[in-house]
C-alpha cells in the first residue's frame, strides 16, 4: 500500500462509518487499529467515547498515520482478542475487519491458529479486505484470517456518489426525542401498514444492505459482510 492508497482507504472507511449504525447501546461500537510492526490506536477499550459515535470513529480514522514498517498480523490478532475480551456487550455480534495486503512478516502459516482462536473464542465474524497492488495481495493469507473465502474482498475504491445505507437517527444519544416521535407515529399507524413497511425494509436490507443507489457496489458488499455475514 502506498501513500495515495492510504488516503483512499481513509476516505473509504469514513464513508463506511456513515453507512453503518453506530450507537452506545443498540448499534456498533468501533475501534480502529493501525498496525505494522507496532499497533497504534486512539481507543484502548470499547468504553472509550470515540468508539460510540460517528464523529469519534472518524477522529480515529483521520488520526491514522501512514507507515512503511513490516506487517506483523499476529500481533494485531492478539490485540483484537484482548479488546474483545474486555467488551461488555456479551450478546452483540463481534466483527473484526482486517484491511491489509495479507502478507505477514512471520509467514502465512503462523496466522492459522491465532485466527481460528479469534473466530472460535469470540464467535467473531472476521472479514479480510485486501489492499495494495493486485499482484502483491496475499489472498490465501486473507482467507486464513477470515476462515471463509466469501468473507474476503479486494478493495478497488470504487467511488460512491453520496448515497446512504442507513438513517442517522442511531448516532449518539442526542436524537432520543426523534426516536420517540417516530415510535409514537408507528403506534398511531395502521398495524397492517406497519407490517408491510417492515417486510419492505427487510427485503431491502437483504438485497443491498439498505443502501440507496448512490452507494457503490463495493461499499454495499462490505456493509453486507459486516452486518449480515
Amino acid at each position: 500500500m502506498d501513500d495515495n492508497q492510504f488516503t483512499q482507504l481513509q476516505t473509504f472507511l469514513s464513508t463506511l462509518v456513515d453507512n453503518i449504525k453506530i450507537s452506545k447501546t443498540s448499534g456498533a461500537r468501533v475501534i480502529v487499529l493501525a498496525f505494522d510492526d507496532r499497533i497504534n490506536s486512539l481507543a484502548s477499550s470499547f468504553s472509550d467515547k470515540v468508539t460510540t459515535s460517528r464523529s469519534g470513529i472518524k477522529t480515529q480514522i483521520n488520526g491514522l498515520q501512514f507507515t512503511a514498517g513490516s506487517t506483523v498480523i499476529d500481533t494485531v490478532i492478539e490485540e483484537a482478542k484482548d479488546l474483545l475480551s474486555s467488551a461488555n456487550r456479551d450478546t452483540a455480534q463481534k466483527v473484526v475487519v482486517f484491511v491489509t495486503d495479507g502478507v505477514n512478516f512471520n509467514g502465512t502459516d503462523s496466522l492459522v491458529l491465532p485466527a481460528q482462536e479469534l473466530r472460535d473464542t469470540f464467535n467473531a465474524r472476521v472479514i479480510g479486505l485486501g489492499i495494495g497492488e493486485a499482484n502483491s495481495i496475499n489472498i490465501p493469507g486473507l482467507r486464513i484470517l477470515a476462515g471463509q473465502n466469501d468473507r474476503v474482498l479486494i478493495l478497488t475504491f470504487e467511488p460512491s456518489s453520496g448515497g446512504k445505507c442507513c438513517d442517522d437517527d442511531d448516532d449518539e444519544d442526542n436524537n432520543d426525542d426523534d426516536r420517540k416521535r417516530r415510535r409514537r407515529r408507528r403506534r398511531d399507524d395502521d398495524g397492517d401498514d406497519e407490517c408491510d413497511d417492515r417486510r419492505r425494509r427487510r427485503r431491502r436490507d437483504e438485497d443491498d444492505g439498505g443502501c440507496s443507489s448512490g452507494v457503490s457496489n463495493e461499499l454495499k458488499n462490505v456493509i453486507k459482510l459486516i452486518c449480515y455475514g
